[in-house]
C-alpha cells in the first residue's frame, strides 16, 4: 500500500457491486500510467470470478508478447556528473540507445555489454554530481544501468524521469510519486529485454562447459534462476485460480507444483543436460528458492547487490550413463524423492560482506520473530529493543560457567565443553 495513491473506490463502482469487501475477485484495475487515483484508472467488474481471472490472463498474454518489441520513454541523460541532457531512451531486442530531442545519438551499446540488471536508484544510491548543486536531479525519479565498459570506473549511465513517456515537447510533467513509480517501471522494462540476453548467454557458457569438471559458477545460472521463478510463479497463480473457480481440487495442487519444478527447468534450459541438473541441485538445496515468501527483496531484479556477489563453484556430479554411479543416484533419487547430487555445504555470509540469498532470509525470520504481533513499529530501533535482555542473558551465562569452573575446583574440561556448547547455540541463536 503507498500513502500516495488515493485508493477510494468510484461510487459506480460501489452501486454496482452488493459486496464491496470481496472486491478483489470481482474487478480489474488498469492504469494508463503511474497510478495516483484509483478513480482514474479503467474498472472491469463482473461477479463471475472465472470471467475475470480470463480477461486477467488475456492482458497478461498481450502485455508479455509486447515485451519482446521495443520500448521508448523521455528521460534525461546523466554521465560523468556534469549536466543533464534530455532526450528519448530506446530499449531494442538486442541493443540500447539514447538520442537528443533533435535526434543527435548521444549513447548506442548492445544488450549483451550492458550488466545484469539496470536498478532505480530510490532508497539505494544517489547521483554523483559535479555541477551546480541546485540543479542535481532528484535520485527518487532516476534509474541507472552500467555498461560493462565502465565497470572498472565505477561510472554509471543515470537516466532521470520527469516527463509523461511520450511527451517529446516537455510540457506534461508527472508528480514527485508518479515519476518515481515511472522509473521503476521503466527499469522492470529494460531488464526483461536484458534477462532474455542473459538467458542466451548463460545457456551458451552451459553448452561449452567441459564435461570433466564438475564445478559451475554460481553467477552463470543467475539468469536461468530467474527465468525459472518467473515461469514458475506465473503457471502457479493459473493452478491457484483454477483452485479458486474450483477446477482444481487443494489436494492436487501440491502434487501439480512439484511437477512443474521440473517442467520449468526443463523449459528454460531447452533439454540441456547439466543446465537441469545444475538448476534442479539449485531446487534441491535452497539456492533457487519457489516458496514465494520473503523472496521478493532477494530475487528482485533491481536488487543492487546482483553485481556485486562473488563467485560461488556449485559441484553437481554427473556419472556416466550405465555406470554403477547414476545407478545408484537415480535409486537414491528415487526412493527420496529428491536430486542428491554431492554439493559442500551452503555457508551464510560472515558480517561484513555481500549478504546471500540465505543471510537475507535469516535476517526477515530473525526479525519477524523479534517483534510482538500485537505491536506496530515506527522505526527498526522499536524492535532491537527486544535484544537488551539477551545481551544480559549472555553476560549471566559466562558468569554462571565461570562458576562452574570454580566449583569444579581443577578446570574440568567437561564443564568447559558445557560452557562452550552453551555459548555456541547463544551466539547461533
Amino acid at each position: 500500500m503507498y500513502p500516495e495513491i488515493d485508493y477510494t473506490i468510484p461510487n459506480e463502482i460501489k452501486e454496482k457491486l452488493v459486496d464491496t469487501d470481496k472486491i478483489s475477485n470481482q474487478c480489474l484495475v488498469i492504469f494508463i500510467g503511474p497510478p495516483e487515483k484509483m478513480t482514474n484508472a479503467l474498472w472491469l467488474c463482473s461477479e463471475d470470478l472465472a470471467s475475470i481471472i480470463e480477461i486477467k490472463e488475456k492482458i497478461s498474454g498481450i502485455i508479455r508478447r509486447n515485451n519482446e518489441s521495443g520500448y521508448e520513454f523521455v528521460a534525461d541523460y546523466i554521465q560523468g556528473g556534469n549536466k543533464a541532457i534530455s532526450g528519448i531512451v530506446n530499449v531494442g531486442k538486442e541493443s540500447f540507445n539514447f538520442s537528443d530531442m533533435q535526434n543527435k545519438v548521444i549513447l548506442t551499446e548492445k544488450l549483451s555489454a550492458i550488466e545484469l540488471y539496470a536498478s532505480t536508484l530510490y532508497l539505494k544510491d544517489d547521483i554523483v554530481w559535479k555541477g551546480d548543486a541546485k540543479e542535481k536531479p532528484n535520485p527518487a525519479n532516476c534509474l541507472k544501468i552500467m555498461r560493462t565498459k565502465e565497470l572498472p570506473n565505477k561510472n554509471p549511465d543515470v537516466f532521470c524521469i520527469y516527463f509523461v513517456r511520450s511527451d517529446v515537447t516537455l510540457k506534461i510533467k508527472y508528480t514527485p510519486f508518479q515519476a518515481r513509480m515511472a522509473a521503476e517501471f521503466y527499469t522492470n522494462k529494460i531488464n526483461i529485454r536484458l534477462q532474455n540476453n542473459g538467458i542466451n548467454d548463460s545457456l551458451n557458457i552451459l553448452k561449452e562447459h567441459n564435461p570433466k569438471k564438475l564445478e559451475i559458477d554460481s553467477k552463470s545460472l543467475f539468469p536461468l534462476k530467474i527465468a525459472v521463478r518467473q515461469l514458475y510463479f506465473r503457471v502457479r497463480r493459473h493452478y491457484i485460480n483454477d483452485v479458486r473457480i474450483g477446477n482444481l481440487k487443494k489436494m492436487d495442487f501440491a502434487l501439480k507444483l512439484e511437477c512443474l519444478k521440473k517442467k520449468v527447468v526443463e523449459k528454460v534450459c531447452a533439454n540441456l543436460e547439466i543446465c537441469k541438473r545444475a538448476l534442479l541441485y539449485c531446487i534441491d538445496k535452497g539456492h533457487l528458492s519457489l516458496r514465494g515468501k520473503r523472496e521478493r527483496f532477494t530475487w528482485d531484479l533491481t536488487n543492487p547487490y546482483h553485481q556485486l556477489l562473488g563467485k560461488v563453484n556449485i559441484r553437481i556430479s554427473l556419472p556416466a550413463e550405465n555406470s554403477t554411479g547414476k545407478k545408484y543416484l537415480d535409486l537414491v533419487t528415487k526412493l527420496k524423492k529428491t536430486n542428491n547430487y554431492y554439493a559442500e555445504q551452503s555457508m551464510q555470509t560472515a558480517p561484513g560482506q555481500i549478504p546471500n540469498f540465505f543471510t537475507i532470509r535469516k535476517s526477515f525470520n530473525t526479525i519477524d520473530n523479534m517483534r510482538d504481533k500485537n505491536k506496530t513499529y515506527k522505526n527498526i530501533k522499536d524492535v532491537l529493543s527486544f535484544c537488551k535482555p539477551d545481551l544480559k542473558s549472555g553476560v549471566r551465562n559466562i558468569k554462571r560457567k565461570i562458576s562452574f569452573l570454580e566449583y569444579s575446583g581443577d578446570n574440568d574440561m567437561f564443564f568447559e565443553y558445557l560452557g562452550f556448547i552453551r555459548d555456541f547455540q547463544f551466539a547461533k541463536g
